[in-house]
This record gives structure tokens, sequence and C-alpha cells, in this order.
């Protein structure tokens, strides 16, 4: 089931977000309360310490606004944020910032995206849906750096995680996406000090079709597969 929920990515799928950011510069507002759309496509296939990833390019819809591009390696195994790369746009020219994450007991963890207004978080299905029960605290350790090895300016830090993993009825999947479908779905909550994350991931789609974490909200807009279109 865990593949169903989002890990059985193929090159070349693609989908749509769109963000709700509670706070956020007023540069970044638009008429429209500060909405923004960010286009996903699962790009090529890289080794990132030794492990074999899906890279994923993020860009914003609306190229005249001051936003990040982004790309994202996840681990093709276990659905594990691997790396994470962020092009800032500042006075004319884009500044980059990479963290990479690692399992510190060698064992995939849930990591918590570093861009509040953009959520990356990304939880980890195979030891959880088993029987639908938390996962106990993990450990993972971001390394801010240029992510092309040791550096002596790398900074390191280790967060514990906790996430917890509950389903959901058909009648309230319904309730939450667009189509008719007897989808199934999971309610995901993902902890790291004082931050929280709260997700809907449905049977089918790569992303989840709904996750807030305080500072922004999103939502699963639209899903095209290699193949064929897909509503969310």
């Amino acid at each position: 089931m865990a593949e169903e929920l989002g890990l059985n990515w193929q090159l070349g799928d693609r989908w749509t977000i769109e963000t709700q950011t509670i706070q956020s510069p007023a540069s970044f507002r638009n008429k429209d309360g500060g909405t923004v759309e960010w286009n996903f496509q699962v790009a090529g296939n890289e080794k990132v310490s030794g492990k074999d990833c899906f890279r994923v390019e993020i860009t914003c819809a609306d190229s005249s606004r001051p936003q990040p591009n982004v790309t994202i390696w996840v681990d093709r195994d276990s659905g594990m944020l691997m790396r994470l790369t962020s092009r800032i746009p500042v006075d004319g020219k884009y500044t980059e910032y990479t963290e990479s994450y690692s399992m510190a007991d060698g064992v995939p963890t849930p990591v918590m995206g570093i861009i509040p207004s953009l959520p990356l978080d990304l939880p980890i299905f195979s030891r959880t849906l088993r029987n639908s029960k938390s996962l106990e605290p993990q450990v993972y350790e971001s390394v801010a750096g240029t992510g092309q090895g040791k550096d002596i300016n790398e900074m390191r830090f280790a967060y514990a995680v906790t996430q917890t993993v509950s389903a959901l009825s058909t009648n309230q999947m319904k309730s939450l996406s667009n189509d008719d479908s007897d989808s199934q779905g999971v309610a995901v909550q993902i902890e790291a000090g004082n931050r929280k994350v709260e997700q809907v991931w449905k049977e089918g789609r790569p992303w989840p079709i709904y996750s807030t974490n305080g500072v922004s909200v999103s939502r699963l807009k639209g899903f095209t597969p290699a193949e064929k279109e897909v509503k969310p």
C-alpha cells in the first residue's frame, strides 16, 4: 500500500500543488491572497550518498514571482528525502543553498523540509502502515553545505522525529478529493521539536492531497503521470 500512497513515482510524472502562506513577505503576495502554484516533475534518477534517488524539479508556475527554484532527491526504495537544493532569487541573482539528510541509525526516517512556504515534508510509510501505529522517535541528521562531499564550512544538526499514520474511511476521502472513486487514504502527522506537519495522502497520488505546517497550507491541484492525466 505504501507505493500506492505516493512512492511509486515514474520518470516523467508531473503534478501541481497550490500553497496558501499564512505569513509571508508582502512582496510575495498578490490579489489572490498569497496563493502560489508549484509545478513538480520527476526529472531524473541519480545517486545520493550511495542511494538510488528520484530527482524532482520544482518551479513556481508564475515565473514573474520572486520564488525559489527547488530540486529534491528522494530515495527510490524508502521514500526518504535525501537532499534539497534551493536557488533563491536575491537582487536579480540566485543564491544556492543545499541541505542533505542521512539516517543516524541506518533506518529511513521522515524528514521535515526547510522551506515553510513550500511544504516538502516527506513521511516514511514502509514501517507504519502495517498496523497504522506510531513510528517510534527516530533521528536523522541534516548537513548544510554543497552536498558534494566534506566541507569545513558544513553545519550539522540532528533531529528527533516522530510520525503517526491513521487510516481514513472512503467517505472521509471523498470529502477531501474531487472524484467519487473508492480510494483509500491515510492521515499523517510528523513532529520534530516544536514543528508539526499534518498531511492527507490518497491512494494513487504522488503527493499529499492536503498538508499544513502552521505556516502554510497546500493542496494537490493536478497530477499527470508519465502516461495519462489523473484528477487530484
